[in-house]
């Protein structure tokens, strides 16, 4: 059996993925600013949660002053302005990527953190 027969979906991460990422570099920043080192921990408990948990744990962890709104407005601040200065766009290969997958007539599904 041709191993790509067996494939019958491809779940694709919008973020850092998909699209350049601008999720990890606004995390590190804001970390860096408020004098804290960035982690593997960090990461594991930030990446691929939900917005308010990790809002949370970012709270609880650095001991910020902060609501999770008032966190998630700040986040969101910071990207705009990442995105000012830095590309969100498309990863090189995507293209070529789903070509393969629509000749292989597989599904594409995408995913992410974002509303939009």
């Amino acid at each position: 059996m041709n191993k790509l027969n067996s494939i019958k979906l491809i779940a694709l991460d919008i973020d850092g993925v998909a699209l350049k990422d601008t999720f990890s570099p606004i995390i590190y920043s804001l970390v860096k600013k408020w004098g804290f080192e960035y982690t593997a921990d960090i990461e594991r408990n930030v990446f691929s949660q939900s917005q308010n948990k990790a809002a949370r744990y970012l709270i609880d962890t650095f001991k910020l002053a902060l609501s999770e709104k008032e966190l998630l407005e700040l986040y969101f601040n910071e990207r705009k302005v990442f995105l000012e200065t830095n590309d969100g766009g498309i990863i090189d290969g995507l293209e070529e990527f789903l070509k393969l997958a629509q000749n292989l007539q597989l599904p594409v599904v995408c995913y992410g953190g974002l509303k939009k």
